[in-house]
């Protein structure tokens, strides 16, 4: 997948080749040249942001160079779509496609990341709070039965521990681990791996597969929750929140079998 991962994402993200010109086309003739400032509190968010966006767990800030290009991509975003505004995340899901795009394609990296990320933000407004608080309620829930029948399939004990502190875990981890697609979760060239998971994956699906990708991270932090919940049972959910996770190979091997095993496709 790695060497045909741009054109992989493209046409699972963008459509055919004729959408694609057609897109690029708008972006260059129409987005870039869009006259309308942003509000200055999302312009001032979005300066913070970028300096610490670091593609995670390699501690590696954005060259200063790719710094302005992430920011006027999030600036072009939010004057285009100002109903999604600016969130914190969105400087990560863009840092990672522009970073895609531009080793395989330099001329139209800046417009296949832009219309990327619309189709991402599409698919993660039900996890965005203030989008539709309604709507995150609704798709917590529904991801959260995953979650649970996979972790108390897999590791019951675990599933016994953190039961009572789910109320608060899995809000937390539908806008922290789901609505970003797990880019603070693992190193660089591992999150492109549950990337091509995630964007290859039938959309009927891709939420299934994200829940048992996150049951599966959280198995992984087994050992460490039990530790805590001996040790500081009122901060589980916080220190499963900021947890990291190893070997996103293992992940998604281990998710696609359960995919199958569930008789859920991915592909």
């Amino acid at each position: 997948m790695a060497k045909n991962r741009a054109e992989v994402w493209r046409k699972y993200l963008l459509g055919d080749y004729e959408t694609i010109l057609q897109q690029r086309k708008m972006y260059h003739n129409i987005i870039i040249h869009h006259p309308y400032e942003i509000d200055s509190e999302i312009s001032r968010q979005i300066k913070a942001d970028i300096p610490r966006t670091t593609l995670v767990h390699d501690n590696v800030c954005l060259s200063d160079k790719r710094q302005k290009i992430v920011e006027s991509l999030l600036v072009q975003y939010v004057q285009i779509m100002p109903c999604d505004g600016y969130l914190q995340g969105f400087n990560y899901i863009m840092a990672l496609l522009y970073d895609v795009y531009v080793k395989q394609d330099v001329e139209h990296a800046l417009a296949d990341t832009w219309w990327s990320m619309v189709a991402i933000v599409s698919v993660m407004r039900p996890m965005i709070p203030d989008h539709d608080p309604h709507d995150f309620e609704r798709y917590t829930r529904k991801w959260s039965v995953y979650y649970k029948n996979h972790l108390r399939l897999k590791n019951n004990r675990l599933y016994i521990l953190l039961e009572p502190h789910l109320a608060t875990i899995l809000p937390m981890i539908t806008v922290k681990w789901l609505m970003i697609w797990f880019t603070q979760l693992f190193a660089l060239d591992e999150i492109k791996i549950v990337w091509d998971a995630l964007i290859t994956c039938d959309s009927k699906h891709r939420t299934k597969l994200m829940a048992i990708i996150a049951a599966n991270i959280t198995i992984q932090q087994g050992h460490a929750i039990e530790k805590w919940a001996r040790e500081c049972p009122s901060e589980v959910g916080g220190r499963l929140y900021q947890a990291r996770a190893t070997d996103a190979t293992v992940i998604i091997e281990q998710s696609r079998l359960s995919m199958i095993q569930y008789k859920l496709p991915v592909l």
